[in-house]
């Protein structure tokens, strides 16, 4: 059996974000410093190190040399893959937010219960019209009868991207992952490449929207 730190190279040499929500044990074993060194050092001679989420809720892996054209191919593959989704990821952000009581952005630890969205959603015609361009967004159910079965697809989606997890057996409660704070940061990124101007703090997530 893998011990903890082997399970932690493969999940970051995979691309996941360790956090608390998905893998609450190899987060816990991060947070230890000197087992942090350790992977850290491991992956320094793949020229990866290890990084953290701006908020500090989920760690994942970045290269340390781009001088390299076969790695220079596999992050801009990696970057072109996240655009894709960018559209999608953050038209279901603004959703979120328009069903959320407080209005705020979608955050690691965040629960979503599928009743009280679906609910939301079949009760304005805004908000259906915001899920039918997820789908087409995402390619999720284009032609799903019901509301109700393009709300799941959309969920299954994102639990396979890494973004939630299912909190029950009957998978109608999720819990975010840190996978959203990386996004913020490679939205902000992006917005800083293309030249807008950087907010600082809080205001990041506020500005997405």
């Amino acid at each position: 059996m893998a011990d903890r730190f082997e399970i932690c190279v493969e999940k970051l040499l995979n691309g996941e974000v360790i956090c608390e929500q998905s893998s609450p044990e190899e987060m816990r074993y991060l947070e230890n410093q000197e087992h942090l060194n350790r992977v850290n050092n491991f992956l320094m001679q793949l020229r990866r190190m290890i990084n953290k989420t701006s908020d500090k809720r989920g760690f994942y892996c970045v290269y340390t040399d781009l001088s390299d054209s076969d790695r220079r191919h596999k992050v801009r593959a990696q970057l072109d893959e996240a655009v894709c989704d960018f559209n999608g990821l953050v038209d279901w952000l603004r959703l979120c937010r328009n069903v959320s009581a407080d209005g705020r952005p979608l955050e690691a630890g965040d629960i979503l219960r599928e009743s009280e969205l679906l609910s939301a959603i079949e009760n304005s015609n805004t908000l259906c019209q915001q899920l039918e361009r997820i789908a087409d967004k995402f390619q999720r159910a284009r032609k799903a009868m019901t509301t109700n079965n393009r709300l799941r697809s959309i969920l299954d989606y994102l639990i396979n991207k890494g973004y939630f997890v299912q909190a029950n057996s009957t998978g109608s409660v999720y819990i975010a992952t840190a996978k959203w704070s990386l996004l913020y940061d490679e939205l902000d990124f992006v917005h800083s490449f293309d030249g807008f101007e950087e907010p600082s703090g809080d205001a990041i997530q506020t500005e997405l929207f």
